[in-house]
């Protein structure tokens, strides 16, 4: 049944796509049957289950992923994600905090239970979170950067200002960092350390596309 599990699966986003809704919800609901310990074919089922508006079939699938799946973190962040959606903060921090604790050296899984504890405006949490997912991936480029932006909206510009840098570091062309170093100064007061961000930014040979002045050029 596996192999034709995966065909109803394809099947079924096909029909989606060509929106036979009918036909397509008949091909998960083989492919989930055929295979139900699938963690892919969960997943895929719930996302279609979601954008079709029946968000009551599309958490039964996300629950079956978190039963079914070995990436265990995976699971529960999927599923942590799916009530963010429903505007369900406190359902979708539970989930965060199950993954945190499946997979508690990878950053970020604490990345995502900091956004959890933000939304909930649990703010000494969400710090705990990004200081954990920076201890498990101190060369983590987003890690840094995450937290930085984070400590400038909590006011401490300082601290802000040192992540962004070790951000910086870590990626040179990361234009972001710099340049919100040097929005970070200008709030300070400190035009000579905003200056010399902003020229740093400007010195960096970038690919085109990313956010780099030089890219314009």
């Amino acid at each position: 049944g596996g192999n034709a599990a995966w065909g109803y699966l394809y099947l079924g986003i096909g029909l989606h796509r060509l929106n036979d809704i009918k036909q397509a919800r008949a091909a998960f609901e083989q492919a989930t049957t055929l295979a139900p310990d699938v963690d892919w074919i969960r997943f895929q089922a719930g996302e279609f289950y979601e954008a079709i508006g029946d968000f009551e079939a599309a958490q039964q699938q996300y629950e079956k992923l978190v039963e079914v799946s070995s990436n265990v973190s995976w699971g529960h962040n999927t599923l942590g994600d799916f009530f963010a959606r429903r505007d369900r903060p406190a359902d979708a921090l539970r989930e965060y905090q199950a993954a945190a604790q499946a997979a508690p050296n990878t950053p970020e899984v604490w990345l995502k239970l900091a956004d959890g504890y933000n939304t909930l405006a649990q703010t000494a949490e969400a710090s705990n979170a990004y200081r954990r997912a920076i201890e498990a991936g101190p060369d983590d480029h987003y890690a840094r950067a995450a937290y930085a932006y984070f400590l400038y909206t909590e006011g401490d510009l300082l601290s802000a200002i040192d992540q962004w840098k070790e951000a910086a570091r870590i990626e040179p062309t990361d234009c972001d960092s710099l340049i919100s170093i040097g929005l970070a100064y200008e709030s300070l007061g400190d035009t000579t350390g905003a200056r010399d961000a902003y020229s740093q930014a400007a010195a960096i040979e970038a690919p085109e596309g990313s956010t780099c002045p030089s890219s314009a050029r």
